[in-house]
């Protein structure tokens, strides 16, 4: 009976060690997809609080958006822009990712925002005062 009592306190030993092992190998690799995301994302600008409008040029938008802020902004340097559907809380896919810090969702008590991908370029050529 103790002969079998010391081999499960191995056997759970080995098993803790285990898991740590593995806990260590998901916490790496969750570091390593959130760095590939944040990478994906680098080109990518969301702009929140604008009215919608019928026929709107997201695009047009987006430049005004830049003069405001002091930011010479062409169409050619625009890849894509939409707005985002609006959709309710429950349904949110990003509610079922890790919350972003700041990040607020795109539900249906406010205005839907916009997504903008920029064409890869130097981004010192787009301040005015340089």
């Amino acid at each position: 009976m103790e002969g079998k009592c010391e081999e499960a306190l191995m056997a759970n030993k080995f098993l803790k060690a285990e898991i740590l092992r593995r806990s260590n190998v998901v916490k790496q690799h969750s570091e390593v997809i959130s760095n590939i995301e944040q990478y994906s994302r680098r080109d990518c600008v969301e702009i929140s609080g604008l009215p919608e409008e019928s026929d709107e040029d997201t695009n047009a938008l987006t430049i005004k958006v830049g003069s405001l802020m002091v930011l010479k902004i062409n169409e050619s340097d625009i890849s894509v822009s939409h707005r985002l559907p609006l959709i309710h809380q429950s349904q949110s896919y990003s509610s079922r990712l890790r919350p972003r810090a700041g990040a607020v969702s795109n539900t249906v008590d406010q205005h839907p925002k916009i997504m903008v991908k920029f064409v890869r370029r130097d981004t010192k050529d787009l301040f005015l005062w340089q």
